[in-house]
């Protein structure tokens, strides 16, 4: 059997160990979820900031463009009609669209990351599928026992929440990261 030796100061371990706890992030809640990707976004930019012009762009990655210019340029119009003819000075929708922006640099961070061969999928395949067995014994503990492993009860009677709290999305979850399990 052959061991490859596992440097832990390298930019790929460090990418690699952002991208392995994006599905465990999705458990733990939206702050933990902006914040990884937010981390993981500015580490790869540092990191590649030489190689980051060599990326060839094609036809998705221009639409994709074209998809976040259509939607600032439709928010930044609705904001000025909305401030000129209806007096609302209000700029939430502008301010959320500019934030969505991340979603088009965390695309092209994980392109980047493919391209240049850094983002390893099967620990990706691995994590998404560690976390999808996670939740679903936590799911089968809930609805055996009426607790899960942390001692949360459910506040719905008939359904089973788990590690998501209040909130019923854990089939939400099991949909999107059981289908890494299948690869």
């Amino acid at each position: 059997m052959h061991f490859r030796s596992i440097n832990f100061f390298s930019k790929e371990f460090f990418i690699n160990s952002l991208i392995v706890l994006l599905p465990f992030s999705f458990i733990a809640g939206n702050l933990l979820i902006n914040l990884n990707v937010i981390i993981l976004i500015l580490i790869t930019l540092f990191y590649l900031r030489t190689q980051l012009f060599q990326l060839k762009l094609n036809f998705t990655d221009k639409l994709i463009f074209y998809f976040f210019a259509y939607l600032i340029l439709v928010s930044t119009l609705s904001t000025i009609y909305r401030y000129n003819f209806e007096n609302l000075n209000d700029n939430t929708t502008l301010i959320k669209s500019w934030a969505f922006l991340r979603f088009l640099l965390l695309y092209l961070t994980i392109r980047l990351l493919i391209s240049f061969k850094i983002f390893n999928l099967r620990l990706f395949f691995i994590s998404c599928s560690s976390a999808t067995l996670f939740v679903c014994l936590d799911l089968i503990f809930q609805f055996v026992f009426g607790y899960n492993f942390f001692g949360y009860v459910s506040i719905y009677p008939r359904h089973t929440t788990g590690m998501f709290g209040d909130e019923a999305i854990a089939g939400s979850f099991l949909q999107r990261f059981s289908l890494f399990c299948l690869f």
